[in-house]
């Protein structure tokens, strides 16, 4: 567990990682943060929180690979993607 109030049952661990990035990122205002994660899980969270669709489908995360995830204040970006 991350220690983050959204982070704290497993339906909303399973759901959307969107919660959980927005708490970790206001408690960090202006800062870079690092998030940790499984292949599997960071592909399909991470499709669904920035509309990434079908390119990402045969294309999972390389492991230990970092890739940048922005917050405009309204809603999440994956610029690139590096599978």
């Amino acid at each position: 567990m991350c220690g983050c109030p959204a982070c704290g049952t497993r339906s909303r661990r399973t759901s959307s990682p969107g919660p959980a990035l927005t708490s970790i990122t206001a408690a960090h205002p202006g800062a870079t943060v690092v998030v940790v994660g499984h292949v599997a899980s960071l592909t399909t969270g991470l499709n669904a929180l920035c509309g990434l669709g079908a390119r990402v489908w045969g294309a999972p995360l390389p492991h230990a690979e970092s890739f940048a995830v922005k917050w405009d204040g309204r809603s999440w970006r994956c610029g690139t993607w590096p599978g």
